[in-house]
This record gives structure tokens, C-alpha cells and sequence, in this order.
């Protein structure tokens, strides 16, 4: 599946760089955010951008997003 989005022209030139680097850093965001939102897996959201599921670990580590999910059934048990 591909998806376009429209950026206006005075919101590129703040964002700045390349396309390229424009498409990897929304196709993370998004990746981040489905696996937040528990849409994708962790093993979804890495093979999402196309990283190995350590390197994808690691960035949300850098990120200080937890990948340890526990429901808040068994959270009110501990």
C-alpha cells in the first residue's frame, strides 16, 4: 500500500532534509505510534521500517517508550 501526504511548502523548509529522510522519520513516528496504540506488534511495527526487531527495541528505549505492556488487569494484581 502506498500513502501520500501533501506538506506545504513552508513547512518543508522548516522540517528540513530530504524526502527520503522525511518518509523514514514519518514511517517511524507511525510505526511508534501503531505499536503505542497496540495496532502492530513489535515484530509489525519493526518490519513497518524495515529494521530488525533489537534495532527497533532500541530505539524505543532511546525514546523512553517501555516495551514491557502489561494489562491493567494483571498490573492491579502485583
Amino acid at each position: 500500500m502506498k500513502v501520500s501526504i501533501e506538506i506545504p511548502d513552508s513547512l518543508a523548509l522548516v522540517i528540513r532534509g530530504t524526502e527520503r529522510h522525511l518518509q523514514e522519520t514519518i514511517k517511524m513516528s507511525l510505526a511508534v505510534k501503531f505499536y503505542e496504540d497496540r495496532i502492530l506488534s513489535l515484530s509489525e511495527a519493526a518490519l513497518l521500517v524495515d529494521v530488525n526487531k533489537i534495532d527497533f527495541m532500541d530505539y524505543l528505549n532511546k525514546k523512553g517508550i517501555s516495551i514491557m505492556k502489561i494489562s491493567s488487569v494483571i498490573w492491579r494484581k502485583i
